[in-house]
């Protein structure tokens, strides 16, 4: 997936060989990012800064798109934004136990997100998602 391996790029510098599609972590980071077809990251992002708002936490979330600091999250955090349902679902795509996905995703998703949206926006094919609103 091109995008993970720009991602990858962009957390551990230019050296990095990339990300192994089919490795457990990326299976699941493109489950919760991509599109439907597969193609499309900023929808996903989009999903995700609206799950972690819902849940009272979009100030973190939304500090992975600024540009700045990330703000860390939390296993139980990201367990709250993505709910049971999809950290199953990841779980089961993935192949990793659902809390060894947690742990792993809590500790990459920031720098992910972050490296996918270095202008501070997310962009999708309709819109721009610009900063949310507490």
């Amino acid at each position: 997936m091109q995008f993970l391996d720009e991602a990858a790029r962009g957390i551990y510098g230019p050296s990095a060989s990339g990300i192994d599609p089919s490795s457990p972590i990326a299976v699941a980071v493109a489950a919760l990012l991509t599109s439907r077809g597969g193609k499309e990251y900023g929808e996903g992002i989009s999903q995700l800064l609206d799950r972690f708002t819902h849940c009272g936490h979009g100030v973190i979330a939304q500090s992975w798109v600024d540009i700045g600091g990330n703000q860390p999250v939390t296993p139980n955090q990201l367990e709250e934004a993505l709910g049971p349902a999809k950290i199953h679902a990841l779980a089961r795509q993935s192949g990793l136990p659902s809390q060894e996905l947690i742990t792993a995703l809590s500790r990459h998703l920031p720098g992910i997100v972050d490296k996918l949206t270095p202008l501070g926006q997310v962009r999708t094919h309709t819109k721009t998602h610009r900063r949310l609103e507490p």
